[in-house]
């Protein structure tokens, strides 16, 4: 297995051997040193098949999924004041048999989403907080990012609109503000 960083436009090239990974296996990955900030990073997976592999973000609870044998980018942001985005346990790469809508759904009791099918390509989110950013992605049930965006909330809540791109079907909505997570599946119609 070989895994490929690049933070802040510094390129690292970490290369290990080890067995097979099966169902299940967790590697923990230790990323320190860093300075407040946004950062990318850009994975290269190869040698795993037949397993789906994720990365775990422990900060904002969620799987992100790792192409095989090409490059895949994410982005996240360091901030010391919060320890949690500093953690040393914050990120892991896990392993499974099973696809990314049968990972256990994080759902929060405050937070409401309204219609849901959705039919006419615009989707309420209610009983957020006014004073933090929200951030809202929707994913394919193999974990590829579809949308993302950024709003502040009015009245407690949101409206993302344009969803009349999105083919018919099961999605994984995330909604997340500050430390707080949500994902939902939604269903376009």
């Amino acid at each position: 297995m070989k895994i490929f960083q690049s933070l802040m436009g510094v390129t690292q090239l970490a290369i290990e051997n080890r067995s097979v990974p099966t169902d299940g296996t967790i590697i923990p990955l230790e990323i320190k040193r860093f300075a407040n900030g946004n950062y990318n990073f850009t994975t290269r997976l190869s040698g795993i098949n037949n397993l789906n592999t994720y990365l775990f973000d422990a900060y904002t609870n969620q799987y992100h999924l790792i192409g095989t044998d090409v490059l895949t980018n994410f982005s996240f942001s360091f901030d010391n004041s919060i320890s949690a985005t500093v953690a040393l346990d914050r990120f892991s790469i896990y392993f499974s048999n099973v696809t990314l809508s049968e990972l256990d759904l994080v759902r929060s009791e405050s937070i409401s989403i309204y219609p849901n099918p959705i039919n006419e390509g615009a989707l309420q989110i209610k009983g957020l907080n006014e004073e933090i950013e929200t951030i809202v992605e929707i994913h394919n049930l193999s974990g590829q990012l579809l949308i993302r965006r950024e709003f502040e909330a009015r009245n407690s809540q949101v409206i993302l609109t344009n969803l009349d791109n999105l083919n018919m079907g099961v999605y994984l909505l995330t909604v997340q503000q500050g430390s707080n997570s949500s994902v939902e599946k939604i269903i376009i119609k």
